[in-house]
């Protein structure tokens, strides 16, 4: 579930970068929300599961300003069920 964006490119990003173009990147967010100041955390999520009861989990959230340019990452996890 989820966009299955592609963690390598979290690294690759750039502080500046517009916002329209990591969602170019990365796909649609899972979730925004904006901060008293205008700022803006966008969070992608994916997660997938097996009937035999695996399943792997990530997600990145990210700070973009009030200008829509990348400032960095806020949290990033993932997580693998065996």
């Amino acid at each position: 579930m989820g966009p299955n964006y592609d963690p390598a490119i979290i690294a690759t990003l750039q502080v500046g970068t517009p916002k329209t173009e990591v969602i170019t990147q990365l796909g649609r967010p899972s979730a925004t929300a904006t901060l008293p100041d205008g700022r803006q955390q966008l969070m992608w999520t994916h997660s997938r599961g097996t009937m035999l009861g695996t399943a792997q989990a990530r997600s990145v959230m990210l700070l973009f300003g009030a200008d829509g340019r990348y400032l960095g990452m806020v949290s990033q996890a993932e997580t693998d069920i065996r």
